[in-house]
């Protein structure tokens, strides 16, 4: 399934699940924010979100005001913006980039009664949540076959930004490697923070304890 695809039918979910019984109790209309880390047509993550939102209104119809902010910059902006979305109404918010994670934290404080969504991220609150797709189950896969494939019992992974979307994948693909006895090397995750460090070194640990006596 193309990543499209789970973007699409993940807002459509998504949605359907936080327009339930705590949605249900607001007044008027219920008004959905997403603010976008880059152009709505970036050919990416943003227009893959931007597309998303498009499905979602087809689906509620004029029951669901949707407001959409595009290439809104990760730190003090992000924040601004996610405020300026909660005065103006906005029962939930999408915050759409890892680097928005702790503005969310930080509206959502101030916001108690908007509930938030944040993806891929790992901080969460009473009102704020985190969501993903199963990027992983793809990137075992390729672990594996690579596996399978190497002659030197050595597995290269580039990730292209220091954030645990990317580098768990080191987590997600040494487990399968691992049952084919080769090493797997990930390059960015030095460049986390000491809390993403651990989540990553835990994750890795777990997949080595569990194929630690597989012939």
């Amino acid at each position: 399934m193309e990543r499209r695809t789970l973007l699409k039918g993940g807002a459509a979910l998504g949605l359907t699940a936080a327009l339930g019984p705590k949605m249900a109790l607001a007044a008027g209309k219920p008004k959905i924010g997403f603010i976008l880390v880059g152009p709505k047509n970036d050919n990416g993550w943003s227009q893959h979100h931007f597309e998303a939102v498009k499905k979602a209104e087809e689906k509620f119809g004029d029951a669901v005001e949707f407001v959409v902010q595009e290439s809104v910059p990760e730190g003090a902006d992000s924040e601004r913006v996610m405020s300026q979305m909660a005065l103006s109404g906005a029962n939930l918010i999408f915050a759409t980039s890892f680097g928005y994670m702790d503005a969310v934290q930080n509206v959502a404080a101030k916001f108690p009664k908007v509930m938030f969504e944040h993806a891929t991220g790992y901080k969460t609150a009473a009102n704020a949540a985190t969501y993903n797709a199963r990027f992983y189950e793809g990137r075992a896969v390729c672990g594996h076959i690579a596996g399978k494939m190497t002659k030197t019992n050595k597995i290269g992974y580039i990730g292209s930004f220091p954030i645990p979307e990317v580098t768990l994948p080191g987590a997600s693909g040494v487990c399968p490697v691992r049952r084919s006895w080769a090493r797997m090397l990930a390059s960015s995750v030095g460049a986390l923070s000491p809390e993403a460090r651990l989540l990553v070194a835990k994750s890795v640990a777990h997949c080595l304890k569990l194929f630690s006596n597989d012939t």
